[in-house]
């Protein structure tokens, strides 16, 4: 019997081959990756000025991963597998999309992996989702490849993005708060700094509006004790009190505070949750069991005062 190809392997090798003559066209050298595990490409932009011009190539690869169809709306397949390996790779990557139009044309789209895409991708994988579909109109056209190469091409671009997205993925979790990332040596943490406290307390009473002002401009003599009596807003605080699949601590590692706004308990995983206590000046907590993962190399310890 003799060997046999089909159409998804057909339409698999055109749509690399467009891919690459659109790099070409583009100014940009494809590197076909000859073993390649999630990325089909390695991509570095060249900087001649024109076709007929001598320039440099720049020294930076981005990663490309090509996905093709022939699909009339031109939808395309990710699975978690797929979005694990764009999300962890330590250097700028793409998603590409080649729509086929029969074996002699073809349209290319891309889309880097910015802030947006990574939250995307993260909340993909905090679902019970087994795919993502993409389509032309999420993408940019080939005709912005070179620009949008030279953007993350620049120093300290993949640390930054990571940045926005994890503080747009701790934003719905930690409330009105100013977050800062801060890398070391092993991971990213990101901190709570800068807490708005007339954000976070209720100011429904003028004995209460009164109680804020002093915690607020009042003697430093006993601050901290104004600080302990102020009352946390419940709008704020109505997400934590709802706990068990927002904010949870293992049980090994929670000391129940005095003065606690309420009595901790058991979630579904098993880990104690309770409202951040009102009778410390600061607390640190640790996100488990998130609805939204951070980033890869992103740590998920939040420091917040209160």
């Amino acid at each position: 019997m003799p060997k046999k190809r089909n159409a998804a392997q057909r339409i698999g090798a055109i749509g690399e081959d467009r891919f690459r003559l659109s790099c070409q066209e583009n100014f940009i050298i494809p590197n076909k990756v000859e073993h390649d595990f999630g990325f089909d490409f390695l991509c570095q932009p060249d900087l001649a000025a024109g076709f007929d011009k001598i320039g440099p190539v720049a020294g930076v690869f981005v990663g490309f991963s090509v996905r093709a169809t022939d699909r009339n709306d031109g939808r395309i397949r990710l699975n978690p597998a797929d979005a694990e390996c764009l999300l962890a790779a330590q250097f700028p990557t793409g998603l590409a999309l080649v729509k086929l139009d029969g074996p002699k044309s073809a349209h290319v789209y891309f889309r880097m992996m910015g802030a947006a895409f990574i939250v995307e991708l993260s909340e993909f994988l905090a679902s019970a989702k087994k795919s993502k579909h993409f389509h032309p109109k999420d993408m940019r056209p080939v005709a912005e490849i070179r620009d949008a190469i030279g953007e993350v091409s620049a120093p300290g671009y993949l640390e930054q993005v990571r940045a926005d997205a994890a503080r747009k993925i701790a934003e719905p979790i930690t409330g009105p708060v100013q977050i800062q990332i801060h890398r070391d040596a092993d991971s990213q943490a990101t901190l709570i700094t800068s807490l708005d406290m007339y954000a976070w307390c209720e100011q429904g009473t003028p004995a209460e509006q009164e109680a804020l002002y002093l915690a607020t401009f009042g003697e430093p003599v006993g601050s901290d004790q104004r600080m302990r009596e102020l009352a946390l807003s419940g709008k704020v605080m109505g997400a934590w009190r709802i706990c068990p699949s927002r904010m949870c601590w293992p049980v090994s590692s929670w000391t129940i505070p005095p003065g606690c706004a309420s009595r901790p308990r058991l979630c579904p995983q098993n880990y104690r949750c309770c409202v951040p206590p009102t009778s410390t000046t600061s607390a640190t907590y640790t996100l488990r069991a998130s609805p939204l993962p951070f980033p890869p190399g992103l740590s998920r310890t939040v420091s917040a005062r209160t």
